[in-house]
């Protein structure tokens, strides 16, 4: 082998292990994450099987994919708590979410994974703190103006139905025409060919759903008042699991948290580099390369 190809052979080598090594060491750090839990959390979890009442059709929050799979940002937020305490969790695909807000007061359902806490839901679910916030916003078509909820006033107005922005503006907004559609593809869908002139829901899920659907004439309009926490929501009689979910959501770094949400929203995210791993690996890189100059440069017999 000649000393070129012994130099292509050593970079490429040490450069695999250079990207591998961070990765690795994180996996294993994630793995390794002990959630502090009481002995009476720990005695109700043990062999616990926890039933998950989802939206089926929520990208990029929930849904199922092609596969049948439940995925999104709330899945994997509850997929590593899940992890972490031990438990198993069976999300439910056969219901639709608002059935199983109603199945949750009886007992029916443990966890809804994605809800915005609210005063009347405090009255059945006991939330776990936000794991992440989003805005709610007015998307409109590309040929109409609007800058704020004024705006949109004697407009019909689509919103998905059972969803907290519909019940926020009836509530502060009642002069609104307000089109209630089962999910945001179809309300969004309905938007661009003009049966309704706009549509108010969460940023990242119109944002996703207008780049998945290839929505063009579609664009994000305004801001409005509300910005909407994600939560994990418990039924009542299970204050153990609300704790024990708390618990399992704090151990995660903001850096985990990121690259869940970046995964599903494509936001830049570079994590720091770690030089405890690069530099040792940088430092035997140059020693054979030193070695491999060295070796070329000899004299020949």
């Amino acid at each position: 082998m000649n000393s070129k190809r012994i130099l292509l052979v050593s970079l490429v080598f040490l450069l695999s292990v250079g990207s591998a090594l961070p990765a690795m060491a994180q996996e294993k750090a994630r793995e390794e994450v002990q959630v502090d839990l009481t002995a009476e959390e720990r005695a109700f979890l043990a062999g616990r099987q926890v039933r998950l009442g989802v939206d089926v059709a929520r990208p990029p929050f929930e849904y199922l994919d092609e596969k049948g799979a439940y995925t999104g940002i709330s899945a994997e937020f509850m997929a590593v708590a899940a992890k972490r305490l031990g438990i198993v969790v069976v999300p439910r695909k056969e219901m639709k979410w608002t059935e199983a807000m109603e199945k949750v007061k009886v007992g029916e359902i443990d966890v809804i994974p994605k809800v915005t806490p609210s005063a009347a839901r405090e009255e059945f679910l006991i939330f776990t703190k936000p794991y992440t916030t989003f805005p709610s916003v007015i998307v409109t078509r590309k040929d109409r103006l609007a800058g704020g909820l004024k705006d949109v006033r004697g407009l019909k107005v689509g919103v998905n139905k059972g969803q907290i922005v519909e019940a926020s503006l009836q509530r502060d907004h009642p002069e609104l025409s307000l089109v209630p559609y089962p999910d945001v593809e179809v309300g969004l869908r309905a938007l661009a060919t003009g049966e309704c002139d706009a549509y108010i829901d969460n940023l990242g899920a119109v944002a996703y759903t207008i780049e998945a659907v290839g929505l063009a004439n579609l664009r994000i309009a305004a801001s409005t008042p509300y910005t909407h926490d994600l939560a994990f929501g418990v039924r009542k009689d299970w204050p153990l699991l609300a704790s024990a979910l708390d618990k399992a959501l704090d151990s995660m770094t903001d850096q985990e948290k990121t690259e869940i949400k970046n995964r599903w929203l494509a936001l830049k995210y570079e994590a720091a580099i770690n030089w405890r791993i690069v530099g040792p690996i940088g430092a035997a890189l140059l020693a054979i390369i030193a070695f491999v100059l060295v070796w070329t440069r000899r004299p020949r017999p």
